[in-house]
């Protein structure tokens, strides 16, 4: 009930584009199916467990397959949970499973060949370098260590943490992050899990094996992700100042999000409990004030677990509109804000599309989303030569446009007579089209003078 109102799944199940929702569903199904997959059946019944064992496999490399870079936390978070349900899982379970793993990774596989030419490469350039360096610093550490030369381990250790931190390693910089984006933005969700971790360390000696499971699974996870993503400064929004539900953040940590959901709903229900719980010795001094007159008639039982009901019931109620408002209203980005933007969005669109040609390409740092695929995209601006080398190469070829926010003259001015001229090339408006943002052609300078 909490997760359907938890403001970044309902966001980005409302914005196009966003796979993690996808993602995070997936992994539940997979989890879910696993869980299954680990009990013990008997009889008639055992064949039964080789159809969830396939179904989790299934779920868990469609989910691979819609967010492969999450395999960084992804792959810790399977290990351990097998390691623990070693027994449960069984040489047989587990040869199923890998089996239905790797056929559901196998149109994946067979895509990232035809595109990347290469099975285990993506669309992110840094991390192809990354997976080649990693197996190859991965191979190198067995080679030294079976052959003694421990002194390269070091140098090849820092090469390993320098690749799977590609983003830098800067743990203040993700405790930061982690108060903007979690503390700070959904502090109605956030202190309902901290006092929840509390109450369930609190019991910390009447842990079952599943519980020991379930906190060092979401510690790990957490960790990978608070520090790994977290180091890094993303700018989904042009405003660098600006925190908002829309950075990318919240969807990169929606496994932790959802992974402390379970401590809110633990403190939403001790709370209720004891708010109402009063001794009946105490309830009966109580009921001496008039002010708790009401405490002897309505809070022994069965009523009072009617009043504890009540209680839940009003604070996941008061959570519920808190969520709702913050999605819709709560900041820049809410969905009320996104709905009008879209609207604009429509607008530049059609205005952008009406003035220029069908085989044009548009350079955008912004609006790449917006423009593809009717449109050539390129991301990019006016900031690397050799982006502008190949511009002037390209428009050799085909109308080449530009579409950012609007040039002062002096800035104008500054690119016709230098950065771009060095290249041959000149920038002419061509209307404005928001009062931020222009649409500008570029052409060869002899052919602009003509």
């Amino acid at each position: 009930i909490l997760l359907f109102s938890f403001p970044v799944y309902i966001y980005y199940s409302a914005r196009s584009m966003f796979h993690n929702i996808l993602f995070i569903s997936l992994l539940i199904m997979a989890l879910y199916f696993a869980v299954l997959m680990a009990k013990n059946y008997t009889g008639k019944k055992r064949y039964i467990l080789f159809i969830y064992t396939g179904l989790s496999a299934i779920f868990f490399g469609l989910a691979i397959s819609t967010r492969t870079s999450e395999l960084i936390w992804l792959l810790p978070l399977l290990l351990i949970l097998w390691i623990f349900n070693f027994k449960k899982v069984g040489l047989s379970k587990l040869l199923i499973f890998l089996s239905f793993l790797f056929f559901s990774l196998v149109p994946m596989l067979s895509w990232n060949q035809i595109l990347y030419g290469s099975f285990i490469k993506g669309g992110y350039p840094e991390m192809n370098q990354s997976i080649i360096e990693i197996s190859q610093a991965g191979k190198d550490i067995v080679v030294s260590t079976a052959s003694g030369h421990l002194s390269y381990l070091k140098d090849l250790t820092v090469k390993l943490k320098n690749n799977i931190f590609h983003f830098g390693f800067w743990p203040q910089q993700s405790l930061k992050m982690l108060y903007y984006y979690f503390a700070k933005m959904f502090y109605w969700y956030f202190w309902p899990m901290v006092f929840g971790l509390f109450l369930f360390f609190e019991r910390m000696y009447k842990w079952q094996k599943k519980h020991f499971i379930y906190v060092l699974s979401l510690m790990v996870i957490s960790v990978i992700l608070i520090f790994y993503y977290g180091s890094w400064q993303f700018f989904d929004n042009p405003d660098k100042t600006s925190y908002t539900i829309g950075n990318s953040y919240t969807r990169y940590w929606l496994p932790i999000y959802l992974g402390l959901l379970p401590f809110a709903a633990l403190f939403i229900s001790k709370f209720s409990k004891a708010l109402f719980s009063f001794p009946k010795k105490e309830t009966k001094k109580l009921g001496y004030l008039m002010t708790f007159a009401f405490v002897r008639k309505y809070m022994y039982a069965p009523k009072r677990k009617f009043w504890m009901k009540i209680c839940t019931i009003i604070m996941v109620a008061g959570i519920f509109f808190l969520s709702f408002h913050f999605i819709l209203y709560g900041s820049e980005e809410g969905l009320v804000y996104a709905s009008i933007k879209q609207r604009d969005d429509k607008f530049q669109y059609d205005k952008i599309l009406s003035s220029t040609e069908n085989n044009s390409a548009i350079i955008t740092l912004y609006h790449d989303k917006l423009l593809f695929p009717e449109r050539k995209v390129i991301v990019g601006n006016f900031n690397d030569k050799n982006m502008n080398m190949y511009y002037s190469k390209l428009v050799d070829l085909l109308p080449l446009y530009y579409y950012s926010f609007t040039f002062p003259e002096k800035d104008m001015k500054y690119l016709n007579e230098n950065k771009l001229k060095e290249f041959n090339l000149q920038i002419k408006e061509i209307g404005q089209i928001t009062s931020d943002f222009t649409l500008y052609q570029l052409l060869k300078e002899a052919k602009l003078q003509n």
